[in-house]
């Protein structure tokens, strides 16, 4: 799927107010007959989830938060009032992008970003004249952690609720008109920046995907091609424990892990013991893990013809299994 199509079919994706029917689909009968299904409490869209602290906050046109500690049990949070369609984080700060259609054709849009005190509850509006398009983070820890949006001159670090006319240009590492995401490199602590979402990084590696193929650099300058997956939506790093991780990559086909062996991506196969049944038929828009909750990942799940089953699903490896979250 070209880019520009797939950025139009999020947007149009998030605008949808979403209905769980009755009926069940045949590919859900098949999962109920290998695991029992929970109720889903994320549902929709899914398109972005950070941590700040000890919780983990998702975006699925409001905002649903549970403690990283804890399986599953996702609660409502205070959202800013409007569609809200990404959240971000840094060290002190919890992020919100409010995305609002404003005409009858689907084609014209309005952005606001707010923000709030180490996820306290009260939203501060930070924009001004020129609107965001998009806000991500770069994933680190700690005080390396740092948040950003993109409007269209570039990309901006965002640093709370300081006016937007106020905030920092970022132009270094691949930063521009066209960014959508940003990835830290402990070596030499820099963040670089990247025009599709399947990028990430193992703190030593940056991987980034070139058509099917997932490449890999320790500087952002020399890439070195690795294995080849299914066409990627989304990256992100997963520990399973403290010896085994992985790239996972959201497809429009499911998911696949890529092993590492020493930060170098290796062979490539399914993931978990349900997958195909799982996600055989559906786009895997999103794939989210955080080295602070080792052996646990998520990912938001799209249906090609309809968005009666999309939702945020969890594979947590004592469980061996993936299931509504």
């Amino acid at each position: 799927m070209k880019k520009n199509n797939f950025v139009y079919l999020l947007v149009s994706l998030v605008l949808i107010t979403f209905v769980l029917g009755c009926s069940q689909d045949p590919i859900f009968s098949d999962i109920a007959k290998e695991i029992k299904l929970d109720d889903p409490t994320v549902r929709g869209n899914v398109l972005s989830m950070v941590q700040i602290g000890t919780n983990l906050y998702a975006s699925n046109g409001n905002i649903a938060t549970k403690p990283i500690s804890q399986k599953t049990g996702w609660k409502d949070y205070t959202s800013p009032s409007g569609n809200v369609t990404k959240v971000a984080s840094d060290e002190n700060h919890l992020y919100a992008l409010v995305t609002n259609q404003t005409d009858s054709d689907g084609d014209s849009y309005s952005y606001k970003v707010f923000a709030q005190v180490n996820a306290s509850g009260n939203w501060t509006q930070i924009t001004s004249s020129t609107s965001p398009i998009t806000i991500f983070d770069n994933g680190a820890s700690g005080a390396a952690r740092f948040a950003y949006l993109r409007d269209s001159s570039g990309v901006k670090q965002l640093n709370g609720a300081t006016l937007y006319a106020s905030l920092t240009s970022i132009t270094e590492n691949g930063a521009g008109t066209s960014t959508v995401s940003a990835a830290f490199l402990t070596s030499g602590s820099q963040t670089f920046f990247a025009d599709t979402l399947a990028f990430c990084s193992d703190g030593t590696n940056l991987f980034k995907a070139n058509g099917s193929t997932l490449q890999y650099s320790v500087d952002g300058n020399a890439w070195t091609n690795g294995p080849s997956t299914e066409e990627p939506t989304s990256y992100a790093y997963y520990e399973e424990n403290a010896s085994t991780s992985y790239i996972l990559v959201g497809t429009e086909s499911g998911i696949q892990k890529v092993a590492l062996s020493v930060n170098v991506p290796t062979s490539v196969s399914r993931f978990g013991s349900n997958a195909d049944t799982a996600f055989g038929t559906y786009i895997a828009l999103n794939v989210f893990a955080f080295p602070s909750e080792v052996g646990s990942c998520y990912v938001s799940i799209v249906k090609k013809t309809s968005s009666r089953y999309n939702g945020l699903w969890g594979y947590y490896s004592d469980r061996g299994n993936w299931n509504y979250e």
